[in-house]
């Protein structure tokens, strides 16, 4: 593989769905996860405007300005933050929301 082309590969931000798929494979074997409706529907609720949000989404095309983007900027970022509140409702632990919250913000 030619070197310059795994440097761009790397300086994308795609390192950060890999690190964010660790962190999630690691908490759900550290975390009692508990069946909560409330953290059910946290969670369906934040895939719900995800899925939403993509719909709308034209990427480097067009600025999406309908759909969820009326209502918030960054409907994608709304969406990921309710399936970590729902995981957290879910576990009641602070063990998941500080660590999430620090990788998100990051």
């Amino acid at each position: 593989m030619d070197i310059a082309l795994l440097k761009d590969k790397f300086r994308t931000s795609k390192w950060r769905i890999y690190l964010a798929r660790v962190i999630a494979v690691i908490f759900i074997f550290l975390i009692d996860i508990r069946p909560s409706f409330i953290g059910f529907l946290i969670i369906f609720s934040g895939i719900l405007i995800r899925v939403w949000a993509s719909g709308y989404l034209k990427k480097r095309k067009k600025l999406a300005v309908s759909g969820p983007y009326r209502f918030t900027r960054n409907p994608l970022y709304l969406g990921t933050i309710l399936i970590g509140v729902g995981f957290w409702v879910m576990s009641d632990s602070f063990f998941i929301l500080l660590p999430f919250f620090a990788v998100f913000a990051y």
